[in-house]
């Protein structure tokens, strides 16, 4: 399981040890960022003794078991949030914040930094500690079962470190949850406001309609009354026409009464007259 120079451990095997998070602070001081939740590459790289560009290779490399440990790159919008909430100083465009979790994995995977020796032989000297046997006690001739007094403080360590284990996997498993429900509230208000524009232009478009149908029925009303007006024109010029071509037909040329014959034997009788738009009469 370890080498005895490099207390290396295989890397199916650093899961177990993932929740030992406190050895880190025991081995050597941390430094962490305003949050008190991330350290950053500079800082890791005083914590290991490395320098920056070889730290962000082997970083590079497994980014995504670090990820997974909750590595973050921040930029933009989200970089300039954290440096103003924690009030960090400078000018960079990103910045990766490491949780103790990743940085634990780190101590696993660097094979040459001193510190990350001494957090791998810390943690495979402890378990070796653990697996000891109970040994007996005697106290006032009887015998009693009494584990270790180291073990009582690694025990309260592992509780403490196990709690947060579990706090880190309530977070990842709620997280998504969170991010899915303010997507839907995003888009539930979004469809809210869509449907509140589209009642008021339906509400426009019927008050629009209410006026057209109105108008509409106005015109109507005045065509009609227009057209019986016409109709009502027209009987009066029928009756006018008639009236005229009547006393055309009573009358001679020259204008006096006719004596010749009968009104009803006048051969004009039947003659039709109507007039044009300038008042003449002509035969229809």
């Amino acid at each position: 399981m370890k080498n005895t120079n490099l207390y290396l451990i295989k890397e199916s095997e650093r899961e177990q040890y993932m929740d030992r998070i406190d050895v880190l602070n025991k081995v050597k001081k941390l430094k962490m960022l305003g949050d008190k939740k991330h350290t950053s590459i500079k800082f890791l790289s005083e914590y290991f003794g490395m320098k920056v560009p070889t730290l962000t290779t082997y970083i590079h490399r497994n980014n995504e078991v670090l990820v997974e440990d909750g590595l973050k790159k921040l930029e933009g919008l989200e970089l300039e949030g954290f440096k103003h909430k924690y009030n960090m100083p400078g000018k960079f465009i990103k910045l990766y914040i490491v949780p103790k979790r990743a940085v634990l994995r780190l101590a696993m995977i660097l094979k040459n930094s001193d510190t990350a020796i001494k957090v791998r032989k810390e943690l495979t000297d402890q378990e070796e500690g653990d697996q000891q046997e109970i040994v007996p006690a005697v106290f006032h001739g009887r015998k009693e079962v009494v584990a270790p007094p180291s073990n009582t403080n690694v025990i309260k360590e592992m509780m403490k470190s196990n709690n947060m284990q579990i706090l880190h996997e309530v977070k990842n498993l709620l997280t998504p949850i969170f991010n899915m429900q303010q997507s839907v509230q995003n888009m539930t208000e979004t469809s809210t406001k869509e449907i509140f524009d589209l009642k008021n232009e339906i509400l426009s478009l019927k008050h629009e309609k209410t006026g057209t149908n109105k108008l509409l029925a106005d015109k109507d009303d005045k065509i009609n009354k227009l057209s019986n007006k016409v109709k009502s024109q027209k009987k009066r010029i029928d009756k006018l026409q008639e009236l005229i071509a009547s006393e055309l037909i009573d009358h001679d040329e020259d204008g006096s009464k006719s004596t010749k014959a009968k009104k009803e034997d006048n051969p004009l009788k039947n003659i039709k007259l109507k007039m044009d738009r300038n008042g003449n009469l002509e035969r229809m």
